[in-house]
């Protein structure tokens, strides 16, 4: 069966099941799954159409905008001995915004070209010792 629209596709399924189809057969028919064929049978029973329902919830926007980098910058540049989870927690406090994860602002720190350490101060004095 040659590649169809996601529309394509549930107009089919609507099709299939008014010509007496069963779920799992129109699943197989379209190369699909049941769940799929359930939920597009079920919105054209509640809606009598195929379109989706919107997505409900509020839109992702970044947590660190682009105004926020040079406070950023000088934070780090403040304190050059902090790990990630230190910048972490330090810039949440500081700026009052949620940094997502240490990953988040590893990647951030590096496309603005800062430097950090990964090692906390307990992990560089017991390497300090051996």
């Amino acid at each position: 069966m040659p590649k169809v629209t996601a529309r394509e596709l549930r107009r089919l399924i609507v099709e299939k099941r008014k010509q007496g189809l069963t779920q799992d057969e129109i699943a197989n028919h379209l190369l699909t799954s049941q769940p799929t064929v359930s939920r597009v049978l079920r919105l054209h029973t509640e809606t009598g159409d195929i379109t989706p329902k919107p997505i409900v919830g509020k839109a992702r926007t970044a947590v660190i905008q682009p105004e926020d980098h040079p406070v950023i910058i000088d934070y780090v540049l403040e304190h050059p001995d902090y790990t990630l989870v230190e910048y972490c927690e330090g810039l949440t406090e500081f700026l009052g915004k949620t940094i997502k994860s240490p990953t988040h602002l590893c990647e951030l720190l590096n496309s603005l070209g800062l430097k950090r350490k990964k090692n906390t101060p307990s992990d560089r004095a017991v390497r300090s010792a051996r």
